[in-house]
């Protein structure tokens, strides 16, 4: 397995399926806006396609990957990011469960 950069200087390395399993879409995400702003952006992408094969409808994760595809300067694909972003943005909440509640 290739192992980003991040996990040479830091012991936690969210790349590590052992290690990362259970974090959930939203930690994978901001795990991902972590090695975005360090540059790693192997990483950062890595980390946003954890989070949406855990949810593909996780707003931070479409949103992380539009800068990362800005920062490649990828406009096309950035832009298609953007409008995912949007649309789950402006889509309402599911409806609360009783069991969801509990």
């Amino acid at each position: 397995m290739l192992r980003s950069p991040l996990s040479r200087t830091n012991p936690f390395d969210p790349l590590d399926p052992v290690v990362g399993a259970g974090r959930g879409q939203i930690g994978w995400a901001a795990q991902g806006r972590v090695c975005a702003e360090q540059d790693d952006i192997l990483g950062a992408l890595r980390c946003f396609q954890q989070s949406l094969e855990i949810d593909i409808d996780c707003y931070e994760a479409w949103l992380g990957l539009a800068e990362v595809f800005m920062k490649m300067e990828d406009a096309r694909r950035a832009e298609r990011c953007f409008e995912v972003a949007r649309r789950l943005r402006r889509r309402p909440a599911p409806p609360r469960t009783a069991s969801a509640i509990a």
